[in-house]
């Protein structure tokens, strides 16, 4: 009637492999594309859930939770073999909030998609600097791994705090060192006027997002 009712979160879904896969037949997979697509056909995909961060800026933790559930490398590899060979998917984008939270299950899939062979297949996802080590970037360009996007936001190490990125700039740098090195295009995510932000805080991003102009930002 006239009353606003509030009801209560729903519970999050802890085991992802029991949700069912998605009915692709009942869309245009040659339509898609995305601002970093190499190749079609080109989907989007989620692996895990939730986000263990504590960034102020981000609404994953309320979205989808603080503890990261994750579809088992069984699952994954199932609906990436479907995708190719039904609806010739030749790129995948990952919209994890983090996909390297956990980087032994990251190798697991790596592991998976190589075995599945398919040398026009390739993929990009969201990555934390922090969370990187150089053996599993190497193993995930080794399954096509072709893009990352880094979500540095700032570049003033106290603004960085302010919003508990839990990141800095030399993580920044040294994350950007090692992908060069390996050989993976990188996408740049910045935050401007953040709380806490003045004229001299904003300069220094600035300046850092000239820094690295070489990447996509």
């Amino acid at each position: 009637g006239s009353t606003v009712k509030l009801n209560e979160a729903r519970p999050f879904i802890d085991d992802l492999d029991s949700l069912p896969m998605a009915d692709w037949d009942s869309l245009p997979m040659s339509a898609y594309w995305g601002v970093s697509a190499e190749k079609k056909n080109f989907v989007n995909l989620v692996f895990s859930r939730g986000c263990k961060f504590n960034c102020i800026f981000c609404g994953q933790r309320v979205a989808m939770g603080t503890s990261v559930r994750k579809r088992s490398p069984d699952s994954i590899i199932d609906e990436i073999e479907y995708l190719y060979e039904k609806f010739g998917v030749r790129e995948l984008n990952l919209s994890d909030a983090t996909f390297n939270v956990d980087n032994q299950w990251v190798r697991e899939i790596c592991d998976r998609i190589i075995k599945f062979d398919k040398r026009d297949y390739v993929w990009g996802c969201n990555l934390r600097a922090d969370c990187m080590d150089r053996d599993t970037i190497q193993l995930m360009k080794r399954s096509g791994l072709t893009n990352i996007f880094i979500g540095v936001e700032s570049g003033d190490d106290n603004i960085l705090r302010s919003m508990k990125k839990g990141t800095n700039i030399d993580m920044i740098r040294n994350a950007l060192k090692m992908l060069d090195e390996i050989g993976v295009k990188v996408y740049l995510g910045f935050l401007l006027v953040m709380p806490k932000e003045t004229p001299a805080t904003l300069a220094k991003t600035l300046e850092f997002a000239k820094e690295l102009k070489k990447y996509s930002t």
